[in-house]
């Protein structure tokens, strides 16, 4: 897929603006609708709305979306989120319409058939473990897409593309060569436009990344940071997912954890090869928790 419209900015610092391009980046990159239960019995759900991104993984069958863990899993009521959809490349049809609707989206809606959370998220404590604020939902290449057009493949992946993960250290601090980052997501004040902001990546502490004056808000939870751009292609090497604010009289931005971790790349290795077969039908069960990958 190649740019047939203006780049944002490189490498130059956007504290929020809108992702002009028609590459991989727009393509691979959706908003995620979901529901979380409001109260312990699952009887009360509330609607929540999150980024996400398709995945580059060598197996067939099945497409593979990262996205923050809360946008997976609700920790307090030990509950996968429900209704998930995943709409890639999401788009306003007119300056005066704004839809969720698949039928105007040009990839039309995809449903997950589950979620893969590690348990450092899951059983982390009282404390929100943000060193595991990464998840992923798991796409089947049957029945999954949602919409009015007759695609050419039922593989999410091979409709609108996807971006690979970089599990080696990413780049940091302002002297290093390949620290520019663009963080990119859908947040919910500029429904449904994709937005981006850009600068060098600094460390947020041992196992968080920043990218500081940021400017994007509630809604790009999940959304890729990513570093190596290719304008050709409009892809990136995806090292890292926003997963909270950082508000504070020192500093602002938004921040996500640091994937190079073993953790991070078994969790992969695990959406990459769990069955879709026999998956719990009732609210909230549609996931695996994975445990020993700490």
């Amino acid at each position: 897929i190649l740019r047939d419209s203006p780049l944002p900015p490189s490498p130059e610092p956007v504290r929020l603006d809108s992702w002009k391009g028609n590459g991989l980046v727009r393509t691979s990159t959706g908003r995620l609708l979901y529901e979380h239960p409001s109260n312990a019995e699952r009887t009360e759900w509330r609607a929540f709305q999150c980024s996400g991104t398709v995945v580059t993984e060598p197996v067939t069958g099945r497409s593979i979306i990262l996205t923050a863990s809360h946008c997976a899993y609700e920790r307090r009521r030990k509950s996968f989120a429900r209704n998930v959809l995943f709409i890639p490349s999401h788009e306003v049809p007119s300056e005066d319409i704004r839809t969720f609707g698949c039928a105007q989206s040009p990839f039309g809606c995809w449903a997950p058939n589950l979620a893969v959370v590690p348990d450092g998220y899951a059983n982390g404590g009282k404390a929100l473990p943000l060193s595991f604020e990464y998840s992923f939902y798991v796409v089947s290449d049957e029945d999954a897409y949602i919409g009015p057009n007759i695609l050419p493949t039922d593989a999410l992946d091979e409709q609108v593309g996807s971006m690979p993960i970089k599990f080696d250290s990413p780049i940091t601090g302002p002297s290093n060569e390949g620290s520019f980052t663009y963080g990119v997501g859908y947040p919910n004040g500029f429904d449904p436009t994709l937005m981006y902001c850009s600068r060098t990546l600094s460390n947020y502490s041992t196992s968080n990344l920043f990218l500081k004056t940021c400017g994007l808000s509630v809604g790009v939870s999940g959304g890729p940071l990513l570093q190596n751009y290719d304008a050709d292609t409009q892809s990136g090497e995806i090292v890292s997912v926003f997963s909270f604010m950082v508000r504070t009289n020192s500093s602002d931005g938004l921040a996500g954890p640091d994937l190079d971790t073993d953790h991070a790349k078994c969790a992969f290795d695990f959406a990459q090869s769990v069955s879709l077969e026999n998956i719990p039908e009732s609210d909230g069960d549609a996931g695996v928790v994975v445990a020993g990958c700490e």
